[in-house]
């Protein structure tokens, strides 16, 4: 019922509202047609943090194999579980170093078993099975996102770094 819409206006005749309820779904309608048509209404009630976010971001190519290792480093860690609806919040503490040429799916590693395409963006994701915080790296971006080492469940997208001549770019991302 919380995403129920009814047109206010149907046929050219008012359909005035007897209850709350009836008011919301009036409300619910008028707000997807001031979208074109395109319905919002199914993430009113979806905790954006269910999807996973991160706060005080510091990752960066790591400094002795900056090629082909990333440090990825925040704050807080929030990981989404988009099936079981749960979130979990990490405080790394300290940064965890993904590595590109790692074949996967396995944790601070690659999530696929073959190298990545040259030129091409890779996205890096944490990820939690329940006990470990750790690292995946994909050519899959949000919001689709990685294939998850196997075990783990929960996951959320740190950045994405473009991959030239076998080489990550040197990047810093902050925030």
């Amino acid at each position: 019922q919380m995403r129920t819409e009814t047109d206010p206006y149907p046929a050219g005749a008012e359909s005035l509202a007897t209850t709350g309820a009836g008011e919301l779904e009036r409300l619910r309608w008028q707000i997807r047609a001031i979208n074109g048509g395109v319905s919002t209404v199914n993430w009113w009630y979806e905790d954006p943090v269910s999807y996973g976010r991160v706060q005080g971001n510091t990752s960066a190519n790591n400094a002795a194999t900056p090629n082909t290792q990333f440090d990825m480093d925040a704050d807080a860690v929030f990981l989404g579980c988009s099936t079981c609806g749960t979130v979990t919040r990490i405080n790394p503490g300290a940064a965890l170093t993904n590595n590109i040429s790692t074949a996967g799916p396995a944790a601070n590693g690659r999530d696929q078993a073959g190298a990545f395409t040259d030129p091409s963006f890779i996205h890096f994701y944490w990820q939690w099975n329940g006990t470990t915080l750790s690292t995946t790296s994909s050519a899959t971006g949000p919001p689709t996102g990685p294939t998850l080492t196997t075990g783990y469940t929960q996951s959320t997208y740190c950045c994405s770094v473009y991959f030239t001549g076998g080489a990550l770019r040197r990047v810093r991302v902050r925030g």
